[in-house]
């Protein structure tokens, strides 16, 4: 797991860690510092990196532990279950402290470092061994010893960069890190992007610096940089790079075009002589280096591109896409359409959003796509024709949609693994349901078409619901507990079902 990273550097780290700590009030308070594994030591020594009391989203603290090579690079899925394990372990012995949402006291996926361990990780008697000091901008910037501050360029509060690049590089995080919060619109549709409250401005002097990347780079990270137009072709062709987080780049309308092969080019204006002679033609490269090693891709709030490149349905080691374009702008042949994915079978986790009316072929062979768990739609203004949806879906997460029901989604009998339900926005008057679900937690946001009806009624549609959330509803069930806010079933309270005698029966939306 660590084979990025030399045994000099995780010696440092286990060995201080027991100097470091012995007598002082840290160890007093943190007993279980010293039963911390080398992985959980390390991962919490690269979040020092970080200012103190800063908020950090759980998915870009496991993408940094990805591209600092300290979870395992070979699947998303794997290096997801042990970065949630270190980060819950973390938790759990008090080092990081989770944020609560204020009103139904919920835990959110970001966390803040305890002020008392953040502290510990910037004092002398740590950072002499493990950290070395950039004190140019007289700031503590905390990196792995030498190591690591030459493989590590992070943005942590620059608004005009001039990147300094060099080939030994792996991470490259020039975008902001920080956790943004976003307040929607709030109209019945929720349609067009959401108005940030605080985000970073951040520009880059000169976009051709991106040019000069090097192949070992993994992690690079453009989130929310303004003035990037276009990303250059040399970027899909850094042969290590997993993880691409182009996330709220505003001004971007271009992705990169793969090239052509360089070698049909040349043979090109000789074929049909050769094919006449019976000449054997040799074969393209088909192997040509693109994207090859990418698991992570997100173009997600990028709202001037106007169709995706072919080359998305060739990422065969693809695992989350966030942010794909469903329209029918672009030639055919050269964008990439919905049902294209289906040649993506290692895609587990897909967020699309759609720009104009849906014919029945734009969903065609989509709901073969057996892989996928997470699914999340953001829908607009227009005609929806019949669809369905990949079978083996966990979640299912719907925004902005148009009509009233969802009547023309053909396969909900095939959802039997569906457990998570989240709606947020437009025009639905019905809770979608079907008997074959398994919905155990289940969302609804600003939905202000949708029909009263009563709790118990809600709860035997969904037998399995341990988590209930009403935000900004303007009809909430009768006899809804917690002021209409959230239900969270207890442990020793019984499951409800539609068969049970004093349930009255509200129609499933099927």
């Amino acid at each position: 797991m660590l084979s990025h990273i030399p045994e000099k550097a995780q010696e440092e780290v286990t060995g201080s860690s027991s100097r470091s700590y012995q007598g002082s009030k840290l160890f007093e308070d943190f007993k279980d510092l010293k039963e911390l594994d080398v992985h959980s030591i390390l991962c919490l020594y690269s979040l020092g990196t970080f200012p103190e009391n800063t908020e950090l989203e759980k998915r870009f603290v496991i993408y940094w532990w990805i591209g600092l090579g300290l979870l395992p690079r070979t699947s998303w899925e794997k290096a997801k279950m042990h970065g949630n394990t270190i980060y819950s372990g973390l938790k759990e012995k008090g080092f990081l402290e989770s944020i609560h949402n204020g009103k139904q006291n919920q835990v959110i996926n970001r966390c803040t470092i305890n002020p008392t361990v953040h502290k510990w990780l910037l004092s002398p008697n740590v950072s002499n061994v493990i950290f070395s000091f950039d004190q140019s901008e007289h700031s503590s910037s905390p990196f792995f010893g030498e190591w690591f501050k030459e493989r590590v360029h992070i943005n942590l509060d620059k608004k005009y960069l001039n990147v300094p690049i060099n080939k030994e590089l792996r991470v490259v995080h020039l975008g902001s890190w920080r956790y943004t919060e976003v307040k929607a619109d709030n109209n019945a549709n929720e349609t067009g992007p959401k108005k940030p409250m605080s985000i970073d401005h951040i520009e880059i002097e000169n976009p051709d610096v991106l040019k000069k990347l090097s192949e070992n780079t993994t992690y690079l990270s453009l989130r929310g940089i303004s003035g990037i137009e276009e990303i250059p072709e040399s970027i899909g062709k850094l042969e290590n790079l997993i993880i691409l987080d182009l996330r709220s780049c505003h001004n971007l309308i271009k992705l990169p075009q793969k090239p052509r092969s360089t070698l049909k080019k040349k043979l090109s204006h000789r074929t049909r002589f050769k094919k006449l002679i019976g000449w054997k033609l040799p074969k393209e490269n088909s192997q040509e280096s693109w994207f090859n090693k990418l698991m992570v891709l997100d173009i997600s709030g990028c709202y001037l591109l106007d169709h995706m490149p072919k080359w998305i349905s060739e990422l065969c080691n693809l695992e989350v896409l966030k942010g794909f374009l469903v329209g029918n702008v672009g030639k055919k042949n050269e964008s990439c359409w919905l049902g294209d994915l289906s040649k993506l079978k290692n895609l587990k986790k897909l967020s699309i959003r759609t720009t104009t009316d849906m014919s029945p072929e734009v969903f065609r062979d989509f709901n073969s796509l057996e892989s996928l768990l997470k699914l999340t739609i953001t829908w607009r203004k227009h005609k929806i024709a019949d669809y369905s949806l990949p079978k083996n879906l966990e979640k299912l997460d719907i925004r902005c949609y148009p009509e009233e029901n969802v009547s023309k989604l053909m396969n909900c009998a095939e959802l039997t693994k569906l457990k998570k339900l989240y709606i947020r926005g437009g025009n639905l008057t019905d809770i979608p349901s079907h008997k074959n679900w398994k919905v155990e937690k289940l969302r609804l946001r600003f939905l202000k078409k949708l029909d009263s009806t009563d709790w118990e009624a809600v709860r035997g549609l969904f037998p399995n619901l341990n988590y209930v959330e009403y935000v900004g509803c303007h009809h909430r069930p009768n006899k809804f507990p917690n002021d209409g806010i959230c239900w969270i079933k207890e442990k020793d309270e019984p499951s409800l079902s539609a068969n049970d005698s004093e349930i009255p029966i509200i129609h499933e939306a099927f």
